[in-house]
Formats: C-alpha cells, structure tokens, sequence
C-alpha cells in the first residue's frame, strides 16, 4: 500500500522493494523442452499443474453448458460486476481462434468457458463446449444489466469479444492502466502485479514457461481451466486493492491521489472505447502506390552503389595494399575487395585504417559520427563516400522500415492495417502506437504517408494542435510576456526574439511582408524555438549548443537573455524541481501524476564495506546482545560529504571515493546523475504529460459527439498532437470544424487560447480537396 502512498518513507518504500525482489518465479520446462513430442509436454505440463494449481480444482468451474452458462450470468447480473479475460491461439486478435473465456464475480467461483480447444491426439474439437453464438446471447445481458466489467489489459480482450464473439463489450475498470496511474514506473503484467499486492510473495508463474511450445487450444480443458480461471479472479482481486486508492474519497493519506482517480474515470477509461474503435476500424493502404514506391527506392539504393564504386574505385590500389600488407597465414584483414558497402565492419575499416580519418571519437559509423567527419574533413575522397553512405543508409531504411514492411501489416480479412495503440504508451501519460507504428512513419518525406489513404468516398481530416506544448508552457509559468504573445495572436518565436535579442518583433520573422525569405529572422526564431524546447525537453546550455552549432558561452548567453525577458519561466522550473525534490513526484494540468523517486535521493549514500566499520572488534562485548551498528558515523558521512563537495570534476570526486574506502572502509554511492537525469524531467513530464492529456480529452470529445457520429466521423490515427479522423468528403468541412471546437475545448483550462490547423485529403500529406469542384 504504501508503494502508492503520496510521501511514503524511504524505509516503507524499501520494503516494499524487497518485497518484490523477493519474488520467487516458477519456471517450468525450458527451450529444450519445445523439441519434445507433443503428449511428452502435455505429460510434463500436467504435473506441474497439478503441483501448482491442484489447490484450486474446488474453487473453480468449467462451464460447458448454456444452462451452467445462465445461471453463471444471473448472479453475475445480481453482483453488478465481473472480471473477464480470455485465452487464445496467439495475439492475432483478427484472424486467431478463442479458446475459451475466463469469468468471475463475487458469489461466483472462477469460471472457465472453452470454446475450441481441441483434441491435441486427433486434432478435432473437444466435445461439450460452448460456441460463440450462445456466448453472445448470455454477454449481451450482462452488456444490457450495466454490469461493470473489470479487465486487465482491456484492449486486447475488447478486440478478441469484438472479433472472434462478435460484440464490443465496454470496460469500467482496467487494472493495467490503473497500475499505471498508480504507480506508472513498475512492470504491470497481472501475475506479477498481483503478487506484489495481493498474493503472499511465494510465487508467480508464467504461462508461457507452463505450456512451453503449446497452442493454448492444444491444452486439454482439464488443465488449461485451473490456469486460466484464475487470472479473472486475480484481476477482480487486483482491482478491489487498487479502489482503494483510485476512489473519490481516498483515504487522508492518499487524499492526493483523489486527482489521478479523476484522471483514471474522467480520461483513460472513457478513453478506451475510442482507441478500440480505431484499432478495429484499421487505415487503408494503397498497395499500388507501395509497389511503385519499392520500385524507385531499389534504383535509389543502385544508384547510390554506383556512386559508392566510382567513389573508391580510384583507392583500389591502395585498398588492396592494405589488405595484402594485413594478410598473414594465421588472420585475414577485416576489409575485401569490393568492398561491402552494407557493413560497417568494413566502412569503418576502410575510413579509419586505409583513409586515414581521425577515430578520436571511436571508430564508430553512426550517423552521428559520420556527419562530424564530413563537416571537420577536407579530403573529398571522404566526404563524397560518407554522403553516399549517409543517402544510402536513409533509403534502405525507408524502403526496408516502411515500403516494404506495411504491405505485409495488411490484414487479409479487412484489407486494411490494424495497429495498437498503447493508451499508456509513455511514462508522461502520452500514447504510442505499435505493430505497426503509425507514429514514427517520416512527416519530412511525405512520399511514405501518401501510401495511407481514405476509403473510397471517405477523406481524412488531420487536425493539428499548433505550438501546443509552448502554449501550456505559458499558461503553466505564468510569464505574462508569453501570454501576451498568444492572446495578441503574435508568432511566439519571433517575439520571444525580440524581446531576448533586443531587436524590432519584424526582425525575427521567417519572412518579410512580400513573401521573401527572411534569412535572419529566420536564424533568430529558431534560436528562439531551440530555446523554449530545450527548457521543455530539460535541455541544458550544452545540448542547445550542440542543436545550435554554437559555442557553449554563446548558449549560455542566450539562455541568459531568454530568462531575463521571461523570469516566471525560470520560477516554474525551479518551483517543479522544489516540489519534486519533496514530494517525489509532479502533476499535469489534470492532476495525472509523474514520479520522479530518484528526486528524493541522497546526494551520496554511505555505508560500511563488507557491513562493518573498520573499528569492529568481533570479540568485543561478545557475550552482548546488541550488533554492530551499520549507520555509517555521522561525524565521518561529515567529513567525506565536506571533501566530495569541494572535488571539482567526476575524475576528483573517484579519488575522494576511494579515499573514504581506504582510511574508513566506507563506501560512497554518488547520485547526482540519476538526481540530474530526474531534474531535467520534471518540466517535461509537466508540459508533455498536460499535451497528451489535451489529446485524449479532445479525443473522448469527438467520439461522444453525437453530430459526428451521424455524419460517419470517426478517429483513425494518433501522431502525438495530432488526430487524423475520417467521414464521407460531403460531411468533411462541417466535422473538421466539429472536431476543431472539440480540440480547443479539451483545452479549456489554458488561459491562452489554443490554435488548430486543420487539412482535408484523401491521401495522408497529400493535397488538399478542392470543394469548389465537388
């Protein structure tokens, strides 16, 4: 309980941490076991449930009959509440087969209903089982009673029930974006979670490890029931422990979770039939424009091959110098001739050994390494190859990454790409999307999202928050200077350089009044922006002068300038850090919390090596019962804390380190980087955690609007600040300014208004629908 307490003491919170250290895992079977015969597994399977599992053959059912199933369901419809979850063949959740549904209420024993499994002797389905027909009648009265149905890991079940049953269930409580909200920084599997808090510590097992090799419908029903009926119980049981902290009255002790409990009620779980509307709506792909695609990236990459030949066809001679000069009877030198331009083993070869290039930093081919080279070298013979290398890498990524992955992430049963996206996908609260990542597809080359396109008839709508996060960055600090740049409806880059670089509002704009470009305005404003990114991503001096390509004292000069025009900036982030610094933890606008543990660290820990202090005498009081204090001595945590904070530098504070260890057998733990690393999210965890609230908010907005849903408007894609919706092209210019007052109202709670940008095409990033022409 105490894990998710608002200032739990340092001693609870370490118990707590042993305690799950101390969880013993079962592991049955082991790779090995996979090249086994079938029935040997079962056998082997069968004695470990037994073992492990046979203590609950009283209190679970298998319900095999409609009848059974009936009755089943009218004391789940009197209890009011039910945990669910189901077993299947995989994780394809369009095209897999159930094997059978896991229940449990209060006046119920955990139940299991098999659906296909089957004989894994003959291959025919076992006798006596439910099929879906029966299973959606008796749900659907659960569905109609208002039953609150409890889940962990909802989005995966939901789809499953919507799919392979064929009804969409809602969810009132699920326990893994509860753990979430509760504690967002632990693992959150149910076993594990469960065991934490609600088993004894003796053991979690892992079905995996338990039926190793075996399709869950292959289990015979007599051993996949004991397993599988208990994960709706421990998921009922994980939810009675965690309602006692997301309530509306929490207790005094945990009154501060009263705002996660309204961020749990009031935007993830109304949340959750939104994106299960998405996944199983899916986004169509034009696979002719991917084949053309794949066509013209294959001639990039052969066009840059040849390019990467001519470049070192004039070294042959000296190439193949070093590999005779490298060659002994015992070794082969690293490079060939020709050489292979998709290893990096032989680039860097041939960079740092034949051509001669500076390996300072390492020997590394990394991006990051290769344009340092091209900008610090003069030879051409260098620069040319690591251009084409450069090109190269980032066509082959596209074509492999996307061009020719994302025809295969078609479904064959809808023709179209069914991601996942993780409602919890970030520590801030932010979504992500997965299998395949919508999120990460390149905006600068807009040929790979042209790929994604409406259904026939249909268009998307993507409406875009404008400087979203710079805009709460406002309302959080206060700093009227950057509120005033909002409400006048000025370019906030350009005024913050303004007033930062003391030059006239005109002078840091993109562009001048006649369209042409401003090249000057247009370094200052992106000065200015790196700026307000970095405080907001907690940037340090260094890392804008890295982004900036200017010297540190340059940086720190205009940091400098920036904070005397916007002083309440600089309150904001030393007020959050202050407050982390005490509590452990800091809050979006809506109250979702960010823990930050290692705020609460030590600048240094002490204590003694091996457990005891140099002066330790074990024959000494032998005869008493106290034991040797392990509290390292006040006066000498003194003394080494006065000497660490007077070593300037990592290399002088080593030194006072082993020092400590060598005259007073202490040893010092320093935390000032993990300390550091949790400063710098602080804010961020603020401002990105607020934005991803605003979306999700603006998302819950647009799914309940009952105009766009007459119109056939519906949510498709996430991108962070952006929601890519659909309708029929007749509806779109009205649902796009639906939705835009949808967006702007989830943003009620800023004191500046907020700004949408909004495109309607058929294709993603492609052009804009002339309606003059409709």
């Amino acid at each position: 309980m105490a894990l998710f307490a608002p200032r739990s003491s340092r001693e609870l919170d370490k118990k707590i941490i042993q305690k799950a250290h101390s969880v013993k895992s079962v592991f049955v079977g082991s790779s090995k076991g996979a090249k086994r015969g079938l029935s040997e597994r079962i056998a082997s399977a069968e004695v470990e449930v037994n073992r492990y599992f046979s203590k609950f053959k009283d209190d679970f059912l298998i319900i095999r009959t409609e009848e059974e199933l009936k009755n089943y369901v009218d004391n789940i419809i009197k209890d009011g509440i039910v945990a669910i979850d189901t077993e299947t063949d995989g994780l394809d959740t369009f095209n897999g087969t159930l094997a059978g549904i896991c229940l449990y209420s209060p006046s119920n024993k955990a139940s299991y209903i098999p659906v296909h499994h089957v004989s894994y002797i003959t291959g025919q389905e076992v006798n006596n089982q439910l099929k879906e027909d029966i299973i959606k009648k008796y749900f659907e009265r659960v569905v109609n009673a208002n039953v609150k149905i409890i889940m962990h890991n909802a989005s995966f079940d939901l789809k499953v029930f919507a799919n392979l049953v064929g009804i969409r269930l809602p969810c009132y409580w699920d326990t893994m974006i509860a753990s979430n909200i509760l504690n967002e920084n632990e693992p959150h599997g149910l076993k594990a979670l469960h065991d934490k808090y609600c088993g004894d510590g003796t053991g979690v097992y892992s079905i995996t490890n338990l039926f190793e090799g075996i399709i869950f419908t292959h289990v015979p029903i007599k051993l996949g029931y004991l397993y599988a009926a208990r994960d709706a119980k421990m998921t009922y049981e994980l939810y009675k422990y965690q309602s006692q902290f997301l309530c509306e009255n929490p207790s005094k002790e945990h009154e501060d979770l009263k705002s996660c409990y309204d961020v749990f009620m009031n935007i993830e779980m109304p949340l959750v039939p939104v994106i299960l509307d998405a996944e199983l709506r899916g986004v169509r792909l034009d696979l002719a424009t991917a084949d053309k695609l794949k066509e013209e990236y294959n001639a990039k990459l052969a066009v840059c091959k040849e390019q990467f030949t001519a470049i070192v066809e004039p070294i042959k001679d000296l190439v193949l110098q070093f590999i005779r000069t490298h060659t002994t009877i015992t070794s082969k030198p690293k490079l060939e001739w020709p050489i292979n331009f998709d290893s990096p083993l032989q680039i860097s070869e041939l960079l740092f050994n034949v051509l001669k290039v500076s390996d300072k930093n390492g020997k590394s081919t990394g991006v990051k390494e290769l344009n340092a080279i091209m900008e610090s070298t003069k030879n051409d013979t260098v620069r040319n190859l690591i251009k084409t290398l450069l090109e190269y890498r980032k066509v082959q990524k596209l074509l492999t990454t996307y061009i020719e992955k994302l025809p295969n992430e078609v479904n064959p049963k809808t023709g179209k790409i069914h991601c996942n996206f993780n409602q919890y996908g970030t520590v801030t609260g932010r979504m992500s999307s997965s299998s395949p990542n919508l999120q990460n597809i390149p905006s600068k080359n807009k040929e790979i999202r042209k790929m994604f396109v409406a259904d026939e008839g249909y268009c998307l709508i993507g409406g875009d928050y404008s400087q979203q996060e710079p805009r709460i960055l406002a309302h959080m600090s206060g700093d009227e200077q950057l509120i005033h740049a909002y409400t006048t409806g000025k370019d906030l880059y350009a005024h913050v350089g303004s007033l930062a670089l003391k030059v006239p509002y005109e002078d840091c704009l993109e562009h001048y009044p006649d369209g042409s470009v401003n090249q000057e305005g247009k370094l200052r404003r992106s000065r200015m922006k790196a700026i307000v990114l970095a405080l907001m991503y907690g940037k340090g001096t260094k890392a804008l002068a890295a982004d900036l390509k200017i010297s540190l004292e340059d940086a720190s000069s205009l940091m400098k300038s920036f904070f005397t025009e916007f002083p309440k900036v600089n309150e904001f982030i030393n007020k959050s850090q202050s407050f982390a610094k005490c509590n452990g933890y800091v809050k979006t606008l809506w109250g979702r919390k960010r823990r930050l543990p290692d705020m609460l660290l030590d600048p240094y820990e002490f204590s003694y090596a091996n457990g005891v202090s140099r002066d330790f005498d074990p024959l000494d009081d032998i005869d008493s019962d106290e034991t040797n204090d392990l509290t390292v001595d006040p006066v000498l945590v003194q003394k080494w804390t006065a000497r660490l904070n007077k070593a300037f530098g990592s290399f002088k504070k080593r030194e006072v380190i082993q020092q400590a260890l060598a005259e007073d057998n202490i040893q010092i733990k320093e935390n000032s980087l993990k300390i550091a690393d949790a400063e710098r999210q602080t804010v961020n965890s603020i401002i990105q955690g607020s934005a991803g609230d605003m979306v999700k908010r603006a998302s819950i907005l647009c799914y309940n609007d009952k105009r766009l849903q007459d119109m056939d408007c519906h949510i498709l894609i996430w991108v962070h600040d952006e929601i890519i919706s659909t309708a029929p092209i007749k509806y779109a210019r009205e649902c796009a300014k639906i939705i835009d007052e949808n967006m702007k109202k989830a943003a009620d709670k800023l004191v500046v208004p907020m700004k949408t940008d909004f495109e309607i095409t058929k294709i993603w990033y492609g052009e804009e629908i002339d309606f003059s022409k409709i």
